[in-house]
């Protein structure tokens, strides 16, 4: 969780009923995203979101306030 903006850079996450938040915009650059189990991205403001591998959403969240862009 982050008070401001949150960038996060890696090669993967395992966000299994976990919690990633932004006040502000939030961009994740992932290998691959595992976002299951209700687990939940939310940015307050925009979220963007580049995973170059697999991402799986099965019973997750990803929610923005404002825009939302995916690659």
């Amino acid at each position: 969780m982050a008070n401001g903006a949150l960038l996060l850079t890696a090669g993967g996450l395992n966000n299994l009923n976990g919690i990633v938040s932004g006040q502000q915009g939030v961009q994740l650059n992932l290998g691959q995203l595992n976002n299951t189990g209700g687990g939940s991205v939310f940015a307050k403001s925009s979220l963007g979101l580049t995973v170059s591998g697999t991402l799986n959403n099965d019973q997750g969240v990803l929610r923005s306030d404002g825009s939302l862009t995916g690659s």
